[in-house]
């Protein structure tokens, strides 16, 4: 008799009709760190859900690092949930939608706490219909070390000469790099996502000194043993989350100039589209994952923005000034991450290659 069955007999609960397995393609984090109460919760509500982490065709466990891994594990049907960036949608003329389920966004309660940005967002839509719901998102942007330094209004300290060694940015996603120089170089951030939009030299320019500044890059994101001493990094929020768990002091800024925007999803395998019991459990999962007990503690851990307007009321006075979440409508559309065509693609490459001479 297995653990879940016993605590059910304990607690008096009826046990569930059947036991299902969701198995979990995702950024490395994301809803397998909610595994343990998410199952609790499920058992709670009549039902036995086991979360579990994707197989690669060795049987190891799997993650997302990229679109083309994703993408193979998705077709060879080793997953029921998946976690896509945005921009993924409609890259390789979309054939991401040919894997997945359209959601039916009546069954989740949550959804109703999507603001209007993300509720009406396209990037996921194909034939009238959405085929995700938000996870997960905030902005590739400018933070500030609070013990040296006061709030900066603008990407150039950067690329300020006097900040030399004192900045540190990411080596894995260039062209996120690159978007900063080119709105630096006076491209809005919407139109960032075509190369023509952009004007090489005066970017070229900015993104030299980014470089010439940065004497350590980052990777998945910055470790707070490194961060102690910088006084100014990009980041996806994960970073100055954990340095800030371990009593630095850091903050983000909204540059003047405006930023570039990033958003994980959730969405459903259609190798589970006939299956009902597997797709009831997976709405029962998304909807939990919307809930905003779930999306406030996911700021917590990972200093991200929620993509529900309620997750505010979980936090206490003082996380609110900290996370500094200024508006229900933080996320543009316009501003999202977007694929890029190869010659976008391969004129950020270059840029980044060229600023390094």
């Amino acid at each position: 008799m297995n653990n879940k069955v016993i605590g059910l007999m304990l607690l008096g609960i009826a046990m569930p009709a059947k036991s299902i397995e969701l198995a979990i393609l995702e950024w490395e984090g994301y809803i397998l760190s909610f595994k343990q109460d998410f199952e609790a919760y499920a058992i709670s509500q009549g039902k036995d859900i086991t979360l579990t982490i994707s197989k690669d065709s060795d049987n190891e466990p799997v993650y997302i690092t990229n679109f083309d891994d994703m993408f193979h594990v998705l077709r060879s049907s080793k997953a029921d949930i998946v976690t896509p960036t945005s921009s993924f949608y409609n890259r390789e003329g979309g054939r991401l939608y040919n894997i997945l389920v359209p959601i039916d966004r009546s069954r989740l309660s949550n959804v109703a706490s999507l603001p209007g940005s993300l509720s009406e967002s396209m990037y996921d839509l194909k034939d009238k219909k959405h085929f995700s719901v938000p996870l997960i998102g905030g902005s590739y942007g400018l933070a500030y070390n609070a013990s040296y330094v006061t709030a900066p209004s603008s990407w150039e300290v950067l690329s300020a000469p006097e900040n030399k060694g004192k900045v540190s940015m990411t080596d894995k996603l260039v062209e996120a790099n690159g978007y900063i120089a080119a709105i630096m170089a006076g491209t809005n951030p919407k139109d960032v996502y075509d190369q023509k939009n952009v004007d090489h030299d005066k970017a070229l320019k900015v993104l030299q000194g980014m470089r010439g500044n940065t004497t350590k890059y980052w990777g998945g994101m910055a470790m707070p043993d490194d961060m102690k001493n910088w006084h100014y990094i990009t980041t996806y929020g994960f970073g100055i989350a954990a340095a800030n768990n371990e009593g630095q002091d850091w903050k983000m800024v909204i540059p003047k100039e405006g930023q570039t925007l990033w958003l994980d999803t959730i969405a459903i395998s259609s190798s589970i589209r006939d299956d009902k019991e597997k797709l009831e459990a997976a709405y029962f999962l998304i909807d939990y994952m919307l809930s905003g007990e779930v999306q406030a503690e996911m700021t917590r851990m990972f200093g991200s923005v929620p993509v529900v307007t309620n997750a505010k009321e979980h936090w206490s006075s003082e996380e609110q000034q900290r996370f500094n979440v200024q508006s229900d409508e933080f996320y543009i559309e316009g501003n999202l991450w977007q694929a890029l065509d190869k010659r976008t693609s391969n004129f950020y490459e270059l840029l980044w290659n060229q600023a390094r001479k």
